[in-house]
């Protein structure tokens, strides 16, 4: 795509170039935008030493994105810079900073790596339903009319995060100010008494501030308190 870009860019005039040159940076640095200082980038450009760096500092360039996304021929003007310089530092810059092509397979490994299939606790769902259990780096949703399961469904999915995860954390976000900490008391000792743990009252006195601990609760009645949370 980018080389496409370059072979129109030489059909058409200057300033159409100097357009195709910046949108071509900038959806190259859009997956990795960095605001490094423009130091970083002096020790692989040569002729870009500290004495430059401060003349683009005083045209209002104080970062490598900032060299990246400008217009170099006014910029050469502005600062006094060579063009010619300023086009081999944006060339350094989205060396370093752009993103990087990867192949497909490698990717589809690293996100195996990255998967795992996290158990409800309710095997019949995660058996019939889910395939094994609820999917990392995805949102599973589950829908139903009122007083079908669902909030049962996502406490005991806690529950058994918490349980079985070697460093638990569960946010548990209510959009309804309904979070019952005596209901979640309750099904930890109905899910200790289910799997056969100790149910008695010195342990669950442990217990319950072990999972508490653990589950963060945030109440939002909003669209933007939930996202923001």
């Amino acid at each position: 795509r980018r080389s496409r870009v370059c072979f129109c860019a030489h059909r058409v005039r200057e300033k159409h170039k100097r357009e195709i040159f910046w949108l071509t940076n900038r959806s190259l640095l859009s997956h990795n935008r960095s605001m490094a200082p423009l130091s970083s980038v002096v020790k692989h450009v040569e002729g870009l030493d500290s004495d430059v760096v401060d003349k683009l500092k005083r045209a209002g360039v104080s970062s490598a994105e900032d060299l990246a996304l400008a217009n170099l021929h006014v910029l050469s003007r502005q600062s006094g810079v060579p063009e010619k310089l300023l086009g081999d530092a944006v060339r350094a810059i989205l060396l370093l900073f752009a993103a990087k092509p990867i192949r497909g397979d490698v990717l589809a490994k690293r996100l195996r790596r990255r998967t795992v299939w996290v158990p409800t606790g309710i095997p019949q769902i995660d058996q019939n339903l889910l395939r094994g259990g609820v999917l990392t780096g995805e949102i599973t949703e589950i829908a139903g009319p009122s007083c079908t399961g669902k909030t049962q469904f996502a406490l005991t999915a806690s529950l058994q995060t918490i349980f079985c995860d070697s460093d638990p954390t569960v946010l548990y976000i209510d959009t309804h100010g309904t979070f019952s900490a005596s209901r979640l008391e309750e099904m930890i000792r109905v899910y200790c008494i289910q799997r056969n743990m100790r149910s008695d009252e010195e342990f669950l006195g442990s217990i319950v501030p072990f999972v508490a601990g653990k589950l963060r609760v945030i109440s939002a009645t909003s669209h933007e308190e939930v996202i923001a949370a």
